[in-house]
């Protein structure tokens, strides 16, 4: 698991989509992998636009899939795979 935050003088200048997209590339080109995963909080509107701009497919929401603060939070599910790059440019 990982996360991705942005000092607030950057916001709303795509840092962290371009950062998804570039670890997504690396991921994809010299990992080998096939599938990425990014999951948020259902009530973080920042995170879902950073997946949808980065390319990735709401897949839906997960019930219970994270425990904050020993709570069970519903989260949505993003995906990328390699051909969701070339799409997007």
């Amino acid at each position: 698991m990982n996360g991705c935050w942005v000092r607030k003088s950057a916001l709303g200048q795509g840092a962290a989509s371009e950062g998804t997209r570039l670890v997504a590339g690396f991921g994809f080109g010299e990992l080998g992998l096939t599938r990425l995963e990014i999951v948020m909080l259902t009530g973080n509107p920042a995170s879902r636009r950073v997946a949808e701009k980065s390319g990735a497919t709401f897949e839906g929401v997960q019930r219970n899939r994270l425990v904050v603060r020993g709570q069970p939070m519903d989260c949505c599910m993003f995906s990328l795979i390699p051909g969701d790059l070339s799409e997007t440019g």
